[in-house]
């Protein structure tokens, strides 16, 4: 008999266990799926949720959402709200989930379109806006940014995730949305997982994002990737996305810190209707008005082409990153050459700044993709300002988020600085150069331009960029100079002393951007095709002429130098450029 009783007792304790982890289990759930009930502190977010951004300025109102695989929500109601001076709409909504069992609500969503009073911290930027990107020419008939847009910054996804940028690209099979994101994976406390949110006829739309890792993130704590959403499949490609992302702990001690959803506005890669660019034979248009960068409308088309050239095969297998087809047409751009150059921190010095653009144009390049940090010279602010009046260069906001410390990231994250220019410039320049202030491309045969010299590899339609090696050029082995004193001196033109030994690791590249995928630091990482190549360009053609001390690593050799004259031609012509353009910006006579 006790016996029995014993075994009657361990069932009704089991049974009482089961219905209470039932009533738990059903608890929790309906907890998690009360969209209606907002996150009051951080403790209460330690789950795997969403918070929109809070209404305070610029920001959206705050609520939990749970999505799992692709959310719709119906039944949404709309209230657009005009006002005047500008051309900004505030989007007043509810949505209801289909099984009725919560809401979202956005309010005030006032930045669909960016206007003046929302994008600039500075003089710098207001200038820049009022030629690309706020005025109806800058977006032209569609929604789409303007790639040059100058009002960017990274956002917060959750205390060490970060996302800057977002692109539109159409040269696969499928269309896809490219974020530029900044993370610290921590791969041995969490798992990471981002997601894209599209608004498709009246309903929200989850995406998996795929992420592609950067190639030179060297170890370091946070590094670069390429987040990519498929766009679900809607006749009109969007013009911002939200993203979120959701945190699942791996370590039992981790605590999943609160997410924020961001919105992201949606920039094209796809070249803008526009003519197509003049062959000025190396002259360089200085004046506004023959310079003004203005983007046309974009034109959508029924079959998604790469960089207007390429048909895809349906048939073909589509990847993470995508499928592309055969040549078609060529696009049209605005410009022929760029150079994208990496992030500006401290003390730069404006006569080198000035040399290094004034030189570039002179060799045939025609617009500067410039990213900038916190910068120690007031003197390069005038500098940038002066070319960003000519509409010569272009300046985009790269300030590190605070917990981005330099220990954290690899130089200044300059790999997401360049892989950003490339997908920036993408829609407007043809060729693309990736080099810092202290290097130069320059011709050794003969030619003046060497954007003619390069240019003429792309005949073949398989060729996706050039690499160049480079030479040192020290000042430690250049003939000594007779200058007066106080006489300035331009630094191509004094460091003759040149490395017999040509570096075959610190080269760069010049390449076809649209047909790349992604570009290191030395090289490409990866083009959008298997059979586009990169091919090594001879240095009796061109090379990079590198002025600073030699390094003597990576078999590089410092022992021999011969004296180079190369630059002697260009002489004349880049002093008194520099020379007029030091006067126009500091009004003072620079003595060379």
């Amino acid at each position: 008999m006790k016996v029995l009783s014993h075994v009657n007792f361990r069932f009704y304790v089991l049974l009482l266990a089961a219905a209470y982890f039932s009533m738990l289990y059903v608890f929790h759930g309906n907890l998690q799926l009360d969209l209606a009930t907002s996150c009051e502190s951080p403790a209460q977010c330690r789950s795997h949720t969403t918070k929109f951004p809070t209404n305070h300025g610029q920001g959206h109102i705050f609520k939990t959402v749970e999505d799992s695989g692709v959310q719709k929500l119906s039944d949404m109601k709309r209230k657009m709200l005009q006002t005047s001076g500008n051309e900004k709409a505030n989007m007043v909504f509810t949505t209801y989930s289909e099984n009725g069992r919560g809401s979202i609500n956005f309010s005030e969503i006032n930045n669909a379109v960016p206007t003046h009073d929302k994008v600039s911290r500075d003089d710098r930027a207001r200038d820049q806006s009022s030629n690309i990107g706020t005025s109806p020419e800058g977006r032209g008939d569609s929604c789409f940014l303007s790639s040059l847009y100058p009002d960017r910054k990274f956002l917060q996804l959750e205390p060490s995730s970060f996302v800057y940028s977002a692109y539109l690209d159409e040269r696969y099979t499928d269309r896809f949305i490219r974020i530029m994101a900044l993370i610290s994976l921590n791969k041995n406390n969490r798992h990471l997982e981002v997601f894209c949110h599209f608004l498709d006829a009246g309903s929200w739309m989850r995406v998996k994002a795929t992420w592609y890792e950067l190639c030179e993130n060297h170890g370091k704590m946070f590094g670069g990737f390429i987040l990519s959403c498929p766009i679900p499949q809607q006749p009109i490609p969007p013009c911002h996305v939200n993203v979120s992302m959701e945190i699942t702990p791996v370590h039992r001690m981790y605590t999943v810190p609160q997410t924020t959803m961001q919105t992201l506005h949606v920039s094209s890669l796809t070249p803008s209707n526009r003519p197509t660019v003049i062959d000025t034979g190396g002259k360089i248009l200085r004046s506004k008005k023959e310079s003004n960068f203005k983007t046309g409308p974009i034109k959508l088309k029924s079959i998604h082409t790469e960089f207007s050239r390429d048909l895809f095969k349906q048939s073909a297998k589509s990847s993470a990153i995508g499928t592309v087809g055969s040549v078609k047409s060529e696009p049209d751009f605005k410009f022929n050459f760029s150079v994208c150059i990496p992030p500006l921190f401290g003390t730069i010095g404006s006569i080198k700044l000035i040399e290094f653009i004034e030189l570039n144009l002179l060799l045939g390049f025609q617009h500067f993709v410039f990213y900038t940090g916190h910068l120690d010279d007031s003197d390069t602010i005038k500098v940038l300002d002066y070319y960003l009046q000519k509409n010569v260069v272009s300046i985009l906001d790269f300030v590190l988020p605070e917990v981005v410390t330099k220990a954290k990231i690899w130089y200044n994250g300059q790999l997401s600085a360049h892989n950003d220019c490339l997908y920036r410039a993408m829609s407007v320049s043809r060729y693309v150069a990736v080099m810092d202030i202290d290097e130069f491309m320059v011709p050794h045969n003969g030619q003046f331009l060497v954007t003619k010299v390069l240019e003429q590899h792309f005949r073949d339609p398989n060729i996706a960029g050039l690499s160049l090696d480079s030479a040192f050029y020290d000042s430690k082995f250049s003939k000594p100079t007779q200058s007066k004193p106080g006489k300035a001196q331009l630094i191509t033109l004094i460091n003759t002393g040149k490395s017999v030994v040509y570096s075959k690791v610190r080269t760069k590249v010049f390449v076809d951007a649209q047909k790349i995928f992604e570009v290191g630091i030395h090289h490409v990482s990866k083009p959008v095709k298997d059979r586009y190549r990169v091919v090594g360009v001879n240095t009796s053609e061109a090379y990079l002429h590198h002025y600073r001390s030699c390094v003597p690593n990576y078999g590089m050799k410092c022992s021999s130098f011969v004296q180079d004259e190369a630059m002697d031609k260009y002489a004349p012509q880049l002093r008194a450029h520099v020379t007029k353009t030091f006067k126009d910006i500091f009004s003072e006579v620079l003595p060379l």
